[in-house]
């Protein structure tokens, strides 16, 4: 292993893992609605989307970005998405590079393997948002101040006084890591450049001068990024305002923390252009439990959000890592660095989530680095501890703590004899790949942890939709997300208008949509945000014939066929355990492939029943084999003794349906225990009519 510790082909390795794993896959999972609402603004002009992202959640910078993206590359999924996919591995590489310059090579190459095959890291690398980008920022914004600092601390001029300075000759001229610190590189500028001390000493402001600059650069396009990564921006500047006043420069440090001062005004305009929105953002009101927050994040940082049902003993794993990779003694500020890097989130997601349910994974995810570089230094260190173990199992009295690991030698050459004589870095490794292995099997190949699955609810729609038939969705990024996939011309209504919904506007619309089409496809998501109390699902269950619904994801379809059969009723006289069943009928008895059979049955209770009832419909052909059916609650209202009552049904014949004639058999069951109500003959059926198929 000491070969592969050496060689200069790690970052290659690192790189060309961190692209398959996210470039793998790319489409295999539908975009959901965020993504179809990003893509739909990303679409728009610069000056559209500024104007647009000033009224929404999110700030414009990823909008932008992913604007001239798209004008390279196209409007589609595998290029809106090949864009996170290049940000994750950009951070997997500034991850190693991190971890090598605070612990030395074998953590920078355990943690750019963790975060190389991380399964919220991917999982987000594969989304056409923003997250992927906020997470390489922050790697960027600390390599970046920690190379400013460490030329800061070798400097002896006043840095900060020459920010001015700075013009674009420089930030092309100059890497950001030109001046880095010797531990991680292993040397110091030389004034043999023939220019003498005062030359190299220009020259070392110019390159701090320029690395300051990008810094604020950074922390600018981050806070453009995601709001919340207001949190890394502000870690990043109490990190530099310690390690300045450590130093006993307390003007710099002060200098430092007016710096950023501009990047504060520009967050509050951002944020207070979208305040309306933002205060709406979450509906729900209920604080969000702070234990669970530090265990999610533990169990998504870990394993993702796809992991096995035993997560606690992998979780468990990291934390132990992560804690051992507190102990180890880092180069610089490493130490630091990571704990506030990954602490400040953390704790302010739980602050602002103990009033309304702000917290999601994603929105920690700029703080992941810092995870994967602790579990890479909690591997090195535990091999070092081995070692040292080793040496002194013969010595009495003498004790090894993790504080003496580093003593007396580098931290590559530590990783180096640590990895040739100790097989702890291998099982480390071994550890993080069977860790993530399963999540990352359920990412690609499980339907059942996937995103909400538009293309086939699009797919469901376009197998029987008809010119005259309409959609409505309850969010406009629904209906961005379905226009990816669904390229049928039916026209896509929004609805509710507004939020609270307008009750009696909602229902004015509804009934000119059911006098106008012959179809009404709803596609729902979180529902309960937009129409609380189901008015729109109640009036067309009422006033058209449902038929049908199916749940993609978190989204669900509805269908719904219009019309009114009150004037060709005709007598049935069944009782079904003490259900009359009144009237009946059924249009068209004769219908082509695509059409759909509208029911309509008049009811009367002649007792209360027990538990709420499901109704049963089957279009069964002349062998029996079931073809079609529909399936829904018998009555919309509770039943006693006396009620009546009409339910409304429908049933869309399968496009490949073959000709033939088929019966249409009606029943009703208990949902509980899936037992169905017998008729007078003790039948479980009843047979309602027969309909023709033609092609």
């Amino acid at each position: 292993m000491n070969k592969i510790l050496s060689n200069r082909y790690i970052p290659i390795v690192l790189l060309l893992l961190a692209l398959a794993l996210r470039f793998y896959g790319l489409e295999t999972q539908s975009m959901w609605a965020d993504e179809g609402g990003t893509l739909a603004l990303a679409a728009r002009t610069p000056d559209v989307i500024l104007r647009d992202t000033l009224a929404d959640v999110h700030p414009p910078l990823y909008y932008w970005i992913l604007h001239a993206w798209m004008g390279l590359f196209g409007v589609n999924v595998a290029a809106a998405r090949g864009l996170s996919a290049i940000c994750g591995t950009l951070a997997v590489l500034a991850t190693y590079q991190l971890a090598r310059r605070w612990y030395g090579l074998l953590a920078g190459w355990v943690a750019g393997i963790a975060a190389a095959i991380s399964p919220l890291a991917i999982h987000y690398s594969q989304e056409a948002r923003m997250y992927a980008l906020a997470m390489l920022l922050a790697a960027l914004l600390f390599l970046v101040l920690d190379a400013w600092l460490d030329s800061m601390q070798r400097s002896k001029g006043p840095v900060l006084n020459r920010i001015s300075g700075v013009g674009f000759s420089q930030i092309v001229a100059y890497s950001p890591l030109h001046n880095p610190s010797p531990t991680s590189m292993g040397h110091s500028p030389s004034p043999q450049s023939g220019r003498g001390e005062q030359g190299v000493r220009e020259e070392r402001l110019r390159v701090a001068n320029f690395q300051f600059a990008l810094y604020l650069l950074l922390a600018a396009a981050l806070l453009m990024t995601h709001y919340f990564a207001v949190t890394i921006v502000a870690g990043a500047a109490l990190l530099g305002i310690i390690r300045i006043a450590k130093q006993q420069r307390y003007r710099a440090s002060l200098l430092f923390a007016l710096a950023h001062l501009p990047l504060a005004a520009l967050y509050l305009a951002v944020v207070l252009s979208s305040r309306t929105r933002l205060s709406t953002w979450t509906a729900a009101k209920s604080p969000t439990d702070p234990l669970f927050v530090l265990i999610d994040t533990l169990r998504t940082f870990s394993i993702g959000m796809s992991g096995p049902e035993y997560w606690v003993w992998w979780a468990l794993l990291f934390t132990g890592l992560v804690l051992a990779g507190f102990f180890v003694r880092a180069s610089g500020s490493g130490r630091l660095t990571t704990g506030i890097w990954l602490g400040i989130p953390i704790v302010l997601m739980i602050l602002i989530s103990l009033g309304q349910p702000y917290y999601k994974p994603r929105f920690l995810l700029p703080a992941l680095p810092a995870f994967h570089i602790l579990v890479g230094a909690g591997v090195a260190g535990l091999g070092n501890w081995v070692r040292v173990r080793r040496q002194e199992s013969g010595t009495q009295g003498r004790d090894a703590p993790l504080e003496r690991l580093a003593q007396g030698q580098s931290a590559n050459t530590l990783s180096r004899r640590v990895a040739q004589r100790n097989f702890l870095p291998w099982l480390g490794i071994a550890l993080l790949l069977t860790s993530a292995s399963l999540p990352l099997y359920r990412e690609w190949f499980d339907p059942s942890v996937w995103r909400d699955d538009y293309r086939g609810a699009a797919l469901a729609i376009s197998a029987t939709a008809g010119a005259n038939d309409v959609l409505i969705l309850n969010g406009q990024s629904q209906i961005d997300t379905l226009n990816v996939y669904l390229s049928n011309t039916q026209p896509r209504i929004l609805l509710p208008r507004f939020r609270p919904l307008d009750q009696p506007a909602t229902e004015t619309e509804l009934q000119q949509l059911a006098a106008q089409y012959r179809r009404i496809y709803g596609l729902f998501y979180v529902i309960e945000e937009s129409d609380p109390q189901g008015i729109m699902a109640n009036w067309l269950d009422t006033h058209a014939f449902p038929s049908g619904s199916r749940w993609y994801g978190d989204i669900q379809l509805r269908t719904w066929e219009t019309g009114d059969l009150s004037d060709q009723m005709r007598s049935v006289d069944a009782n079904i355990g003490g259900l009359h069943l009144r009237q009946q009928s059924i249009v068209p008895v004769t219908l082509t492939p695509g059409d759909a059979i509208r029911m309509q049955m008049d009811w009367q209770a002649d007792s209360a029943p027990e538990q709420p009832l499901s109704l049963f419909i089957h279009l069964r052909d002349s062998q029996g084999q079931l073809i079609a059916q529909y399936d829904g609650p018998l009555a919309l209202q509770p039943l006693v003794a006396g009620t009546t009552w009409t339910s409304h049904a429908a049933i869309i014949l399968p496009p490949a349906t073959p000709a033939g004639r088929y019966q249409i058999l009606l029943g009703v069951y208990n949902p509980a225990s899936g037992k169905r109500l017998n008729l007078a003959d003790g039948a479980d059926t009843l047979e309602l009519g027969i309909v023709e198929v033609n092609h």
